[in-house]
């Protein structure tokens, strides 16, 4: 009989046949907890998402309807969709990958023992959506679900002495909502006739202010801070709200029903007790209502403060728009948790280039300026990473088959790029990796490659010192790199990032190109073909055909042409 542990918080000394799992195990820091002990790897279904669509639908209906009755409201799903869409997304997805891992575990050992930390502590929820991502990511977070999902569950007290959890639990929260006396913005908002609000567009500084000054928009953060208001979670009103959920929405199985109880104790409080409190007080600030025309790029993922205005302000004659953010929409064929969401709710989409026969999509530009910086050939090799994580949530890229593969593709290339002369790599991880994932330099010091991180804040600066750079992600930074038009090799898991049947044209121009590659081997083979003048094969006329051609699609720039775009669209 195996023993099943999910987190580094539990004291293994006392227990033998332990099987560790979860993406966390790769990280070099708990190599001495694990020691010669087994590793379990769950290879999720590519199709994983796709088998959530239809219950997240069954479920928004049956939450929002659950909530118009707690609140006496009377909004739209559509409404409810932009405050908890995001949320309540995400959470499924969370759930069932840990449950698949937990019930594939169970399918083939017999009468496994999983170890979950014992809690008497009062149970907690998250107070907003950033409160519930950190806890996504947290030890004791996800060790308490898959407690809740095993059906053979041991309970212990004691734990390791290093706390690695990375927010502790608190059973209340605070926040306050007070206006900020700005005469700039007081100024913009007596002029702002056609009540137009441009809140969380992504871009450089100028390129944002240029959108606000042409709107003569003000963004809902000013309205808005925190300050001290006790909430607490309430067993109550929770089960209150159960009752409700469970009229629309009856569990067929064992997951509906597990899944029903963990959606009702993880809702942020900000959407059940904290609600009215937040509602009121916005009434009494006199934040913009009744909008002609909001415009953003990010706060209607992770800002609550603007989703809970726009959720109820939003109606029949405001237009909602969402400019896109980052790399990737447009190009695969999985369509991922933020897309999803965003297609759902807004009237317009505005791209960086791209439309496929979509009215919804408006072809705008990628908010980019290109820098005036020393483009003159450097020695370096750059190689921009993914973010490894401890826990996944959900999309492809974000599950342990995806990570072994990004690993052990890496640390092939590193060891060919011994080989080159005069090359000296650098690695760029990810702003939040080592905050959220493992520790990338440590993982590759294990394997007997040490390597240099990157250190500069400005990606774009370094892009623009690299002789090469090398990505291993369709995401934006593989844009940024065409754009500032620097030698560009890339690689990456094409299974599992399948490129969809509209972009394959213009990715396949890149392949011919030799600027894709289907493995990190050909990767290496053509660097090493190239490496002595990368810039003889980089001003090639095939290079340069298929560049114009994926950049006038993907990442077409002109601030004005957007500008151009934008209000057109907030005319109609």
């Amino acid at each position: 009989m195996k023993t099943f542990i999910s987190t580094p918080d539990i004291d293994s000394s006392d227990h033998s046949n332990i099987v560790y799992f979860g993406e966390w195990t790769r990280d070099p820091k708990y190599k001495s907890l694990i020691h010669s002990n087994e590793i379990y790897e769950f290879k999720r279904s590519l199709n994983f998402t796709n088998n959530t669509n239809n219950l997240y639908l069954k479920k928004l209906n049956a939450i929002s309807s659950a909530l118009n009755f707690i609140h006496n409201k009377k909004l739209s799903i559509r409404n409810w969709e932009v405050l908890i869409g995001p949320w309540l997304r995400i959470s499924i997805d969370i759930f069932k990958e840990r449950f698949d891992s937990i019930r594939e575990i169970e399918s083939f050992e017999s009468d496994p023992i999983f170890l979950s930390v014992e809690n008497k502590k009062n149970k907690s929820a998250p107070f907003d959506m950033y409160n519930f991502i950190m806890d996504s990511y947290n030890h004791s977070w996800n060790n308490a679900l898959y407690g809740m999902i095993a059906k053979n569950v041991k309970y212990v007290k004691k734990e390791s002495p290093k706390n690695l959890n990375l927010r502790k639990f608190d059973t209340n929260y605070s926040l306050t909502l007070k206006p900020k006396k700005n005469i700039f913005n007081q100024t913009l908002k007596r002029i702002n006739a056609n009540r137009n609000i441009i809140h969380g567009l992504s871009g450089p500084y100028l390129w944002r202010r240029a959108f606000k000054f042409f709107f003569c928009s003000i963004p809902i953060k000013d309205f808005i801070s925190k300050n001290k208001k006790e909430f607490f979670y309430n067993y109550k009103s929770r089960e209150k709200f159960k009752k409700e959920v469970l009229k629309n929405f009856i569990p067929s199985d064992n997951f509906e029903e597990l899944l029903s109880d963990f959606l009702v104790d993880k809702m942020p409080i900000l959407y059940l007790e904290a609600y009215t409190f937040i509602y009121n007080e916005m009434k009494n600030i006199n934040i913009p209502t009744n909008p002609k025309f909001v415009l953003t790029s990010t706060a209607h993922w992770f800002d609550d403060n603007f989703k809970f205005w726009l959720s109820n302000n939003l109606n029949k004659e405001s237009k909602y728009c969402i400019y896109q953010h980052g790399g990737t929409y447009g190009t695969t064929d999985y369509i991922f948790q933020q897309e999803y969401i965003e297609k759902r709710t807004c009237d317009k989409f505005i791209s960086w280039g791209w439309k496929y026969n979509n009215s919804t999509t408006i072809k705008g530009s990628m908010p980019f300026f290109i820098p005036i910086i020393n483009f003159s050939i450097k020695e370096n090799l750059l190689i921009i990473c993914p973010r490894v994580k401890m826990y996944s949530k959900g999309d492809p890229w974000d599950s342990f088959h995806w990570n072994k593969k990004f690993l052990a593709d890496s640390l092939n290339f590193i060891v060919s790029t011994k080989k080159l002369k005069n090359c000296k790599v650098k690695f760029r991880t990810h702003p939040s990796q080592n905050r959220f994932g493992i520790n990338i330099e440590n993982y590759f010091s294990e394997q007997g490659q040490r390597i240099v991180i990157d250190q500069n804040r400005s990606l774009k600066k370094s892009i623009s010192r690299a002789k090469v750079c090398i990505v291993t992600i369709n995401s934006t930074s593989f844009l940024e790199c065409l754009v500032l038009n620097r030698p560009t090799i890339a690689f990456w898991n094409q299974s599992i990032l399948k490129t969809n049947k509209k972009a394959k044209p213009y990715f396949d121009k890149l392949i011919k190109a030799k600027i894709l590659h289907e493995s990190s081997e050909q990767a290496y083979k053509h660097l090493n073909k190239v490496w002595k003048n990368p810039y003889e094969w980089w001003k090639s006329d095939l290079v340069k055909e298929s560049l114009d051609s994926f950049l006038s699609q993907y990442a077409s720039l002109g601030l004005f042409k957007s500008i151009k775009s934008v209000k057109k669209t907030a005319k109609h």
